[in-house]
């Protein structure tokens, strides 16, 4: 059943999948492959991989969980945001920056950056300047290796991210990746509620499931009981009841000085009418006789 649940939930419409663009790629490596008539249709298609791939030209929408290489990188002729229609789209399904803004002809327009050298990947730039800050901006140029950079300012204008430009993102939580991290979410809260609900125990109207003994804490070890009439359980759950933990019960037949044959569980509270020797019956209770 749960599995079904997840599956279910899973297909919620595209719109609530989408993504961060990365740059553009030749032919890259992917897990799985179909057809699909828009980037974000792909994105939903790529929702459990880490990163989508689009080409406009062809349709093609692959998935994969590994980045491509920055050398096989090719670039954009225009701002960034998107490639070419012979070109795939890289995109990430989730990351704390989730907004492409601009490429920058040079890095002298940063404020005061704190410079990376030999970090592996663009996502893992952004996960490096999410580390030191987080710092408002992550960009990332290629020469020869991936140089990340975090920085909090910038000045300089658009330009076309071309080879040598510096590709810049900006931190937030709430930018276009949150579709699919609320997305995931609700997967998840969904699962465990189910999962919840199934364990939950089940007692008909009128009675209480409780614990049968103080160790047994699993959903498995409960019984339906009458709290009102039960006669070693009366007005509640000796050990507890489940979900709740609160033992409010109690056993008419070890009270002291009553007799296990002469007490009865009324509307939850216990009611005596044969006391031991040496116990005097006082409102439907056995107490210490003078």
């Amino acid at each position: 059943m749960l599995p079904l649940l997840i599956l279910t939930l899973l297909a919620i419409p595209a719109a609530l999948a989408e993504s961060v663009w990365i740059n553009c790629a030749q032919n890259p490596a992917f897990d799985v492959q179909a057809a699909k008539t828009s980037s974000l249709a792909c994105d939903s298609f790529c929702v459990t991989y880490e990163y989508a791939y689009w080409k406009s030209g062809t349709l093609d929408c692959r998935c994969s969980n590994s980045p491509v290489p920055i050398q096989d990188m090719v670039g954009t002729t225009n701002l960034g945001g998107s490639c070419p229609s012979d070109r795939y789209n890289e995109r990430k399904i989730s990351s704390q920056y989730g907004t492409f803004l601009q490429c920058l002809s040079a890095t002298n327009g940063m404020v005061n950056p704190q410079v990376f050298d030999g970090i592996p990947t663009v996502a893992a730039c952004w996960d490096k300047c999410a580390s030191v800050g987080p710092t408002t901006y992550a960009s990332y140029k290629a020469s020869g290796q991936l140089e990340c950079s975090c920085f909090n300012s910038f000045t300089g204008t658009p330009t076309n991210c071309g080879a040598g430009n510096t590709y810049v993102w900006q931190y937030g939580p709430n930018v276009v990746v949150s579709g699919v991290a609320r997305r995931r979410r609700a997967v998840a809260a969904a699962a465990q509620k189910a999962l919840a609900e199934q364990l939950a125990p089940h007692c008909p109207l009128g009675l209480s499931a409780c614990r049968v003994s103080p160790e047994m804490l699993d959903h498995a070890s409960y019984e339906c009981i009458n709290p009102l009439a039960e006669l070693e359980s009366c007005g509640g759950c000796v050990f507890g009841e489940m979900g709740t933990g609160n033992a409010t019960g109690v056993d008419c037949t070890a009270l002291p000085g009553t007799s296990r044959t002469g007490v009865m569980c009324l509307g939850g509270r216990c009611r005596a009418w044969q006391c031991e020797n040496g116990y005097a019956l006082v409102d439907g209770a056995c107490v210490v006789s003078n």
